[in-house]
């Protein structure tokens, strides 16, 4: 190579700058071959820092959403196999009744009824005692500590409690309930809620609890039973609303949950590519950065004395 005179400070300047630039774009694209992440100056480690931390930011959000949604989404799939059972015993009971009614209310055709809703309420009760995640209370409201309902262990206890003379209430607190009138509801980041809990003690599981603890109790008559009969076949329309409304809720929580993970995807997309580095252009710009470092150097050192004193000194 030939000598290039160094005539003027500038000139050793301006070599010496780009001996300093060339060296730290070695350093950059080494960092970014070892790393595989976009290296740059201290003071400003990506090209676009508003981008990275927004895009940090909504990912963050947006996963946060999905992790609430994922507890309501576990939450509202065993409420609604709970209230799927709980209709079976009550469709179980009102045929109990087509039976009494077609025996003129005879007294093996009561029995037999008021036997029907009281293994109806022992069932519907165990079942609305579940609980998700082997803690959580799913339908005693935001006592997610209490097991929802308590019954006496037996038939007769409950017929002493609840007769003619204690009718079992039909409005009120229910005796039974043990949990909150209010479900306990999940948020999210926009201001939006679902259910993670339903309440037992309002709507119409409250009103199915009542409708089969008025035909299981004492002293029972024709009439009295009829009249509760109809009361759970109203109670009945009503759970099926309330199903309905879960499901709805399950399938617009799960359109949430899939359109908040399509963003975080192209979220994710748009942070990769502002801190994600190419191997292959780096490892380019590696040689290509250790090139001009040499080339630099080749001229520095076919220079004066000076030049090499100084070459040395950094060095």
């Amino acid at each position: 190579m030939s000598s290039m005179p160094l005539s003027t400070q500038g000139e050793m300047s301006v070599l010496l700058s780009g001996l300093m630039a060339a060296q730290q774009s070695f350093d950059v694209a080494s960092a970014q071959v070892s790393t595989g992440q976009i290296a740059g100056t201290p003071a400003d480690p990506y090209s676009n820092t508003y981008r990275v931390v927004a895009d940090q930011t909504s990912i963050g959000t947006m996963q946060s959403n999905v992790n609430a949604a994922g507890t309501a989404q576990t939450n509202q799939a065993l409420m609604a196999t709970a209230l799927t059972s709980v209709s079976g015993e009550i469709s179980n009971v009102l045929s109990s009744a087509t039976q009494f009614a077609q025996n003129s209310g005879s007294a093996q055709a009561q029995s037999g009824l008021q036997s029907a809703a009281w293994q109806a309420l022992q069932n519907i009760t165990s079942t609305l005692n579940a609980t998700s995640n082997g803690q959580d209370q799913l339908f005693s409201g935001g006592r997610t500590s209490t097991p929802s309902f308590t019954l006496p262990a037996t038939l007769s206890e409950f017929q002493t409690s609840w007769n003619s003379t204690t009718p079992f209430p039909a409005s009120g607190v229910d005796p039974l309930y043990n949990g909150d009138p209010l479900p306990v509801n999940v948020g999210f980041s926009d201001g939006s809620t679902t259910p993670a809990t339903l309440s037992g003690g309002s709507g119409g599981i409250d009103a199915v609890i009542r409708s089969l603890a008025q035909i299981a109790q004492g002293d029972a008559t024709a009439a009295s039973l009829g009249q509760a009969t109809t009361s759970l076949s109203v109670a009945q329309s009503a759970l099926s609303s309330e199903q309905t409304g879960l499901s709805q809720q399950q399938a617009a929580l799960a359109g949430r949950v899939s359109l908040w993970n399509a963003q975080m995807g192209t979220v994710q997309s748009d942070y990769d590519s502002l801190t994600q580095a190419n191997p292959a252009k780096s490892a380019v710009d590696m040689m290509a950065a250790e090139q001009q470092y040499d080339a630099i150097i080749d001229v520095i050192k076919t220079n004066n004395d000076m030049t090499s004193t100084l070459l040395n000194a950094i060095q």
